[in-house]
């Protein structure tokens, strides 16, 4: 059985399985959240299909449980890559805004 889709052996792929769920696990914020301090920007489209919103709502409560400074943005009605202007205007202008703060950038 394969445990990412369910089904009798039908995947194409014959890689080490186990290899890429390790290289996954490490590549994920969760792997190193111990470790973070700096503040952080999250930033996601309510009907991500990429990312399942609740792992957002979920890698919120655990920087908060941490006391780790952060700041959400949701797009409402957008999903993973933004599909409207005005949310990667939005996106970037609060990335912009963040950044600026963070590092104590003045802009004059």
């Amino acid at each position: 059985m394969d445990e990412l889709t369910d089904k009798q052996g039908t995947r194409y792929e014959k890689g080490d399985r186990e290899k890429a769920m390790e290289i996954a696990w490490n590549s994920s914020p969760d792997a190193g959240l111990d470790g973070w301090k700096s503040p952080v920007l999250l930033i996601q489209g309510d009907d991500d299909r990429n990312v399942p919103f609740q792992q957002t709502v979920d890698l919120a409560r655990r920087l908060e449980e941490r006391n780790l400074s952060f700041e959400e943005l949701v797009l409402p009605n957008e999903i993973h890559g933004f599909l409207r202007h005005a949310s990667w205007l939005r996106a970037d202008e609060a990335t912009a805004d963040f950044l600026s703060r963070a590092l104590s950038v003045s802009g004059k």
